[in-house]
């Protein structure tokens, strides 16, 4: 238990481990209210585009991974030892970078307009060296990860030690610059063959760095595919959706979000094993591939293509094996 004040603020805060419980004086920001994590996914508990990354773009939900040079970046369970899901970091070389970055949907940040804000997380590492840095950049331009102009509020960079949390609280303009904000997580340096370790992030109004916020699983991941729709089979031959056969080759699949996006999508991926159940001979699957047609924000539509075999006009089902199909263009 710590006793700490803070003269500038003009408070007392009582915590531990680097996270005020309460707090007495002129700041008594930092409440216990639900949602008061700005982030999505800051627990890395929902991977719909995977768990294993070399390469840069989005990878874990709202997670965006840029430039993870001689970096292999992971989501890992450590919840024998720190009672959360991680995000893991191994380096094959000591020449390494990356970062991990989420751009902030402006209905989300603008209330933060003209206060402090506190972005924490907790870090470990398996050997000591190199920097881990939390920053956090404006835009004035909303709504987008690539387009205006991305400048930094504040900083601050530590060396990899053991377990340690890390607290960064900056002053956000209130001047129209802020439109869109950014937390960006970022590494460098850190030892050959060594492997790192970062979870529970968090972003939240105020100066005081709170206890990570749980959200139920199923909101978290309601909160997820706003901007990533995604359909999932995770056993053989289950049912993914329905459409209509308009030849002997093809058919149309609807398949209908179940959270809204943050816009209509413009394509599609997927992975994993994907059927035409034929209408003209009850029970028999047919191999399929498939595209990306047109999408609203009530459903996305596609087409899929067999060999042979479909009755135009009839109605059909799409099957999956161990099958991810995600719907792409609505993150920011």
């Amino acid at each position: 238990m710590t006793i700490r004040t803070d003269i500038s603020d003009a408070y007392i805060a009582i915590g531990r481990n680097g996270e005020d419980y309460a707090r007495f004086g002129g700041d008594t920001s930092g409440q216990l209210a639900g949602f008061r994590n700005v982030l999505i996914n800051g627990g890395f508990d929902i991977v719909q585009r995977g768990e294993y990354f070399t390469t840069g773009g989005y990878s874990f939900d709202r997670w965006f991974l840029y430039n993870p040079t001689n970096s292999v970046v992971s989501r890992i369970d450590v919840g024998a030892t720190y009672g959360s899901k991680a995000l893991s970091i191994y380096v094959s070389n000591a020449t390494n970078i990356g970062s991990i970055e989420q751009p902030i949907e402006n209905d989300k940040c603008r209330f933060l307009a003209g206060k402090k804000a506190t972005l924490s997380f907790w870090c470990s590492a398996s050997a000591s060296g190199g920097t881990i840095t939390a920053a956090i950049f404006k835009n004035s331009t909303k709504d987008s990860l690539n387009t205006g102009v991305w400048n930094q509020i504040g900083t601050k960079s530590v060396s990899v030690l053991g377990l340690q949390k890390i607290i960064l609280t900056v002053d956000i303009p209130a001047d129209g610059s802020a439109e869109g904000l950014m937390p960006i997580i970022s590494w460098s340096n850190l030892t050959s063959g060594a492997t790192s370790y970062i979870w529970n992030v968090q972003l939240e109004e105020g100066s005081i760095a709170t206890k990570f916020e749980n959200r139920p699983i199923g909101i978290e991941l309601a909160l997820c595919q706003r901007y990533l729709p995604a359909w999932s089979a995770l056993g053989a031959n289950q049912t993914i959706a329905t459409g209509m056969c308009y030849s002997t080759t093809n058919a149309i699949i609807n398949l209908p979000f179940k959270v809204t996006p943050r816009v209509s999508p413009t394509g599609l991926s997927y992975i994993g094993g994907m059927a035409i159940l034929n209408a003209g001979a009850s029970g028999v699957n047919i191999s399929s591939v498939a595209s990306f047609n047109n999408a609203s924000m009530e459903v996305l539509q596609m087409i899929c293509q067999v060999a042979a075999g479909l009755v135009a006009g009839n109605s059909t089902t799409l099957l999956g094996t161990n099958l991810t199909i995600l719907a792409n263009g609505c993150e920011l």
